[in-house]
């Protein structure tokens, strides 16, 4: 996930959840929204982020100050972004201003696993030829609903079934056929051709 991706993300949860990071938030508001944020990239969200990304990090100046309410850090180059300029002050907007390395003082940590995430299940010991290209397709089929901010359902399964009907029968490589099917699906979901 891009610093970019996240802070769509960030805006797509506070619009989705109607949070309110103005004048009349508190700290603790702003605090537990952007952990809530920081939370679903790196632990992953069937929603907002299909796909965990444990780069992303919160960080505190020192062990006596509370998290900032707006940074997000990428471990291990501790890069860091604001990614809300205006937080706690009506008029607030999401974007991200690079800021380099932080110090080595400034504590950065993982975030809590946010409400609403279920730990990812271990993967089976056992592997079958086609798992990377069926876990490609859940990665590329999940990652649209999410785009679309549409839940996971049981209709996905029919994406699934598609696939593999055009590359058994239809005579397309397995990458043609999920290309193909892709287009549709991003199509249903009202996204543009990728």
């Amino acid at each position: 996930m891009t610093i970019d991706q996240l802070v769509q993300m960030a805006r797509r949860i506070h619009d989705t959840e109607r949070w309110h990071l103005g004048a009349s938030s508190t700290r603790d508001t702003r605090n537990a929204f952007w952990a809530r944020v920081i939370g679903c990239a790196h632990h992953g969200h069937a929603i907002y982020n299909p796909t965990p990304d444990a780069q992303w990090h919160l960080k505190k100046a020192d062990a006596m100050r509370p998290q900032t309410d707006d940074v997000a850090t990428s471990m291990p180059s501790r890069d860091h972004w604001d990614c809300i300029p205006g937080a706690g002050a009506d008029g607030y907007y999401f974007a991200a201003a690079a800021h380099g390395p932080l110090p080595a003082g400034q504590i950065v940590y993982p975030p809590p696993v946010p409400d609403g995430v279920k730990p990812a299940p271990a993967p089976s010991s056992v592997t079958y030829p086609g798992d990377a290209t069926f876990d490609a397709l859940g990665v590329a089929l999940w990652s649209d609903y999410a785009l679309a901010q549409q839940a996971p359902n049981p209709l996905m399964a029919r994406w699934f079934g598609r696939v593999i009907f055009d590359h058994v029968h239809g005579g397309l490589s397995m990458d043609a056929s999920i290309a193909k099917h892709r287009q549709t699906w991003r199509s249903v979901l009202n996204l543009p051709k990728e």
